[in-house]
């Protein structure tokens, strides 16, 4: 979990993408590294983002791209994804759920509260 957080850090920004279609999965991955940014936080707001995630995690070549989910609601999701290949986990709230699961499994996890109300 820890080199997960350093990664993080090291990067200081992660993109965020809401990918439509998993067969520009890995051009997506290998065009955010040629431009130093080797991560990317991939929403769950489309069906192929669980794809999306696979795909990327699986490639050789791109094995240093450090993936994770994002628009995290509920542990299913939070479990697919994780098992897809995902390294971390952003929710858009936080759901004690899905952070615990992910403590529990020393998944990073990032929970979007900027405010009281954002809490789930």
């Amino acid at each position: 979990m820890d080199q997960v957080w350093d990664r993080l850090q090291t990067y200081r920004v992660v993109p965020v993408v809401a990918a439509a279609r998993a067969d520009g999965a890995v051009r997506l991955a290998e065009a955010l590294s040629a431009g130093g940014l080797p991560c990317a936080e991939i929403t769950l707001r489309t069906p192929e983002a669980v794809d999306v995630i696979s795909q990327i995690s699986q490639m050789a070549e791109i094995d240093r791209f450090l993936v994770g989910v994002g628009t995290v609601h509920r542990v299913e999701q939070a479990e697919a994804a994780v098992e897809a290949g995902a390294r971390f986990v952003v929710t858009p709230g936080f759901s004690e759920p899905v952070a615990r699961w992910c403590l529990d499994r020393t998944v990073p996890v990032i929970p979007g509260i900027a405010t009281p109300t954002d809490l789930e």
